[in-house]
């Protein structure tokens, strides 16, 4: 009996905590997009999807940009529309130098955060987009190529090995 209000404390806790990070990923997303547009008062936050960062994600995340950078110079990138798509860049293949170790460690370092938006321009023309983003506990943000666009160019890149 004397364990159940206990057991209901740490619980609170746990969640509270939970609430506070999501919070915070949130909130760290929004600066992040609304610092980088032109008129941040036009930034209408719409839907949130996060979820645990591994180290496992991270590396398989390096691999697969390291993977497109080495075949960059003689690849060139199409989006479904046939448009020429950026050329990744060659940090990302320095990033993939990491230890089978890392590879299967399931240790969340960060929070991953998907987030649809609305921006509206002076003109007050509306435009949706979304972004894939890392959110590190210190409250860095990192950008990350979005996985249909990665999905995508490894696909052609397989196609081509072919």
């Amino acid at each position: 009996m004397k364990s159940a209000p206990l057991f209901l404390l740490i619980g609170s806790a746990l969640l509270a905590s939970c609430n506070s990070t999501e919070r915070q990923a949130k909130a760290a997303v929004s600066d992040y997009i609304s610092s980088g547009l032109g008129e941040p008062g036009y930034y209408r936050p719409e839907k949130f999807t996060l979820r645990p960062y591994t180290r496992k994600d991270s590396v398989a995340y390096a691999a697969q940009l390291a993977e497109l950078t080495a075949a960059a110079d003689t690849v060139i990138f199409r989006d479904e529309a046939g448009h020429i798509l950026p050329r990744p860049t060659a940090a990302a293949a320095n990033k993939a130098q990491i230890s089978t170790k890392l590879a299967s460690d399931a240790t969340p370092i960060a929070t991953y955060v998907y987030h649809t938006y609305r921006e509206q321009s002076k003109t007050g023309r509306t435009s949706r987009d979304s972004g894939e983003f890392i959110v590190y506990p210190n409250g860095n943000v990192i950008t990350l190529v979005p996985r249909r666009v990665r999905e995508a160019r490894l696909k052609q890149l397989q196609a081509q090995k072919q």
